[in-house]
């Protein structure tokens, strides 16, 4: 909630403009991270980056704010934000103070670009930091902007106070205008006056009635303000508030459940009161209900917690358990499994460290049993960093540990480690061992070696049908028939991807992404059956990025294939944001490409060679028959000469975006409204443009026109269109002095021929005769060099350059003599030479 903030988002705005650190300070609960997010909302560019680093820890700092933001290391960040206008916000630093200041000025040391907002209750104390001190709400006026805004929190919360402003002003002046404590003491209008919660501050609160700059004052202050809506709490209340403060945020009511020692519908009441009075935040992802302590109020709950080994005990033995049941189920079983070990990851990290710290081994392996699905889902780094002090602390290689070292190697993805760990997973026996091949098998399939990828696949299917794990059985078979299908082999694919589908009414993950990749596999083929097949997985995607990401690609090459440019860009767009989430990168590319494709269609080559920049040097090693398959459907790319900068991921979003919602398409210029048409039956082409239609005689130079107007933006070359129809080696000079002569001497008989037609009204022999003369003035221009040089001719790209050039140049000037303004457009945007393209300076789209 922000009110009477203007000078501050001001203040903030033109310090950010002058430097490139800018900390925002002052007391807790005061608002800066709500000033930091308004700020941020409102950044002009896209690239922003917001990091809450309230459950960090010293010694991950850098990592787990990667990990936050969805990147898979910090050196990934850090090669993000290097050369580009990104705003990193880095609130509630006062906790890692040092590690903070340290991160920061290793950030802008590399990212000349990079402005950083850090909010904290002291300053960092680097070179060059702009301090902007918040401080409470102003508390005179009538009403003052602090009453204001307690007035406000209780109206959002349906309730209306019928107190005398002089009380409302008064509370307002004793909570020192503090944002965090209006809005707890709103909480509170439901049951008390304003006036009875005066008497209350007076006895319980009365440092609140003094400004303090700093020190433990201030935080008992506002630890006053906790404790009085903590003794509003009935015991039971009091209790599991208390033991909150045992879990990591975010947590669910199972968590709270299991630190209180409660049935599921006796915490979920609590944690309603709890949230009803602002101690704390519900925080939905993906659906599901977690919940957030704000750390101030963590820390309060903390000091009163009595029996805190309890709670955590009871909390590790819940994780536990829960980790059990995900393993013997499968997370295969159910789509939302991955979305619950995102959202718990702060609290298993929790367990995982203090099994390991306690020398647990059993319950250590147990815990991480479910974790080869991070690969999806985020904390990769943090994840991996505790399996390598797992691996450390239990070296040999086993059954269980193997576990740990297939994991490892899922979410790594780097190179000779990757394959290093799997290979040890591999060599071992039992789930570890499924995993490992696995592993293998994707690493195979990468690097298109579809043998060796099917027969690793085969392995890890057979191992985790043996350990009674039959969904991740299924899910294996379900990328062996993907490796068949990106080899070309479409009858085996089909057949494998089928059989896994009828095999898995248990098993929804598997179910689900058999059904996406039966869908991608018949894309080239049955555009329309595919985008059905992915629509009907849409409302399973929600609870999945994968299959989000791969559901939007799908239905985005498919509209695609048919046509639907706004609603390709709409699914791309949102393919490439998940595909970004989970890191997958030869899907990214194979996105990229396609979307590259649309804007070719759009007559945008410009924005597609930018696309291409940036992955041409890549993407032949990555795709299979399959993707290069798919691509040839979509047509073909525009050539890349030289190096062309790759275009940023956000502005690639952009641009989709414009064209999905339509900002970016000029309805006067569409294609479909002006019906342009470049179309043979027969041995006549009807041609229209801009609503004027002309028919022609068929010739050589009107199909290649065609050629070229179907694949706007991408250069073609002459020895394409001239279909392998000349002959190689080198024929010597292109014409003699006595052919020479014969040739001009018969041109001047078919400017007579045209004469005496165009006299006779016979159109169709001047016509004829035309098209001789010429042809046969171009091949003299082209067999001909400056100063009269002859130019050799038997090469066959040079043949071709020349009887192209003629051709296309012979019919243009046909069209113009039938459609001036067609003639001109094309005689402008029609390149032709070794390589000819159709590149038009306004978006024109053809119906060829």
């Amino acid at each position: 909630m922000l009110i009477a903030r203007d000078r501050e988002l001001e203040r903030i705005s033109d310090a950010v403009e002058r430097a490139h650190l800018v900390t925002l300070t002052g007391p807790g609960g005061v608002g800066k991270t709500t000033l930091a997010h308004a700020f941020a909302d409102d950044w002009p560019h896209e690239a922003m980056l917001f990091s809450d680093l309230t459950a960090l820890e010293d010694d991950d700092l850098a990592e787990g704010i990667a990990g936050s933001l969805w990147f898979a290391s910090f050196s990934d960040l850090v090669d993000e934000v290097a050369d580009r206008p990104w705003l990193l916000v880095l609130d509630n630093c006062e906790h890692l103070l040092d590690a903070a200041a340290e991160l920061t000025e290793q950030l802008l040391e590399v990212s000349p670009q990079l402005k950083i907002v850090a909010t904290s209750r002291e300053r960092l104390d680097l070179p060059g930091e702009v301090v902007i001190r918040i401080d409470p709400l102003p508390t005179t006026g009538s009403p003052s902007p602090a009453a204001q805004m307690f007035l406000e929190a209780a109206h959002s919360r349906g309730l209306e106070p019928t107190d005398d402003l002089v009380d409302v002003e008064e509370l307002c002046r004793r909570l020192d205008g503090l944002p965090l404590a209006l809005e707890l003491a709103a909480a509170r209008t439901s049951a008390m006056t304003v006036a009875e919660m005066i008497s209350h501050l007076d006895s319980r609160l009365d440092l609140l009635s003094r400004r303090r700059q700093r020190g433990p004052e201030r935080h008992a202050s506002l630890s006053a303000t906790i404790a009085w809506s903590y003794q509003q709490l009935e015991s039971d209340e009091r209790l599991l508030f208390t033991q909150l403060s045992a879990l990591r945020s975010p947590f669910t009511v199972g968590m709270a459940a299991s630190v209180g020692d409660l049935d599921a519908a006796a915490a979920l009441a609590i944690v309603d009161t709890l949230v009803e009075r602002s101690l704390l935040v519900h925080h939905p992802i993906a659906g599901i209900s977690t919940f957030r302590m704000l750390e101030t109020i963590r820390a309060f709950a903390g000091e009163q917690l009595e029996n805190r080994q309890g709670a955590e005990a009871r909390l590790l033995d819940h994780l536990t358990t829960r980790a059990d049941e995900m393993f013997a189920a499968g997370v295969m079983t159910q789509l939302a499994a991955p979305v619950e070990l995102e959202y718990s990851f702060r609290n298993v990290y929790w367990a995982v460290e203090t099994a390991i710290d306690r020398d647990d081994r059993e319950r250590v392996f147990r815990l991480i049993a479910p974790w080869w699905w991070l690969e999806d889902v985020g904390h990769q780094s943090e994840a991996a960093e505790l399996l390598e002090r797992i691996i450390a602390r239990w070296p040999e290689v086993t059954a269980d540990t193997a576990v740990a070292w297939g994991i490892l190697s899922l979410l790594i993805w780097d190179g000779d480690r990757c394959e290093e760990t799997a290979a040890v997973a591999a060599s071992s026996s039992g789930i570890g061992s499924a995993y490992g091949e696995r592993m293998l098998g994707f690493l195979a399939r990468r690097r298109t070696e579809w043998d060796s990828s099917l027969e690793h696949f085969a392995r890890a299917r057979d191992i985790a049908q043996e350990a009674g794990q039959g969904g991740l059985a299924l899910e294996i078979q379900m990328h062996a028939g993907l490796a068949l299908s990106r080899a070309g082999d479409l009858d085996a694919a089909v057949a494998t991807l089928e059989e896994v589908i009828a095999s898995s009414s248990d098993y929804a993950m598997p179910r689900a992404m058999a059904t996406d990749f039966l869908a991608f596999t018949l894309l080239p083929y049955d555009a329309v059956r595919s985008a059905e097949l992915s629509r009907s997985l849409l409302p399973l995607a929600a609870d999945n990025v994968w299959l989000r990401a791969a559901c939007n690609y799908t239905l985005g090459v498919a509209a695609l294939i048919e046509g639907d440019i706004p609603a390709a860009a709409s699914h791309l767009d949102s393919s490439i944001d998940a595909f970004t989430i989970i890191r997958s990168t030869t899907d990214i590319v194979l996105v990229y490409l396609c979307a590259a494709t649309l804007f070719v269609r759009l007559g945008d080559h410009e924005t597609a060679r930018a696309i291409i920049g940036g992955h041409r040097a890549t993407y032949p090693a990555k795709l299979g028959a399959a993707e290069q398959g798919l691509l040839e459907r979509l047509g073909p790319l525009p050539v890349i000469e030289g190096d062309v900068p790759p275009m940023p991921a956000d502005e690639v979003r952009r641009r989709l975006q414009q064209i999905a919602t339509g900002s970016a398409i000029d309805p006067a210029t569409s294609a479909v409204a002006t019906g342009n048409r470049f179309l043979r039956s027969g041995d006549v082409w009807t041609i229209s443009y801009d609503g004027v239609e002309t028919r022609l005689r068929d010739s050589k130079g009107l199909a290649d026109l065609a050629t070229l107007l179907s694949r706007p933006g991408v250069e073609v070359a002459a020895l394409d269109l001239m279909d392998a129809g000349v002959v190689s080696g080198d024929a010597g000079p292109s014409s003699d002095a006595a052919a020479r002569k014969q040739y001009e001497s018969r041109i001047r008989s078919l400017q007579d021929d045209i004469d005496e037609a165009e006299a006779a009204g016979d159109s169709y022999r001047a016509e004829r005769a035309r098209e001789e003369l010429d042809a046969l003035v171009d091949h003299l221009t082209a067999a001909y060099g400056l100063g009269g040089k002859e130019r050799a001719s038997g090469q066959p790209a040079e043949k071709a350059r020349s009887a192209v050039t003629w051709r296309i140049r012979s019919s243009i000037k046909k069209i113009t003599a039938a459609h001036p303004a067609l003639g001109d457009h094309l005689d402008r945007s029609v390149k032709t030479g070794r390589f000819c393209a159709y590149e038009p300076t306004e978006r024109v789209i053809w119906e060829t």
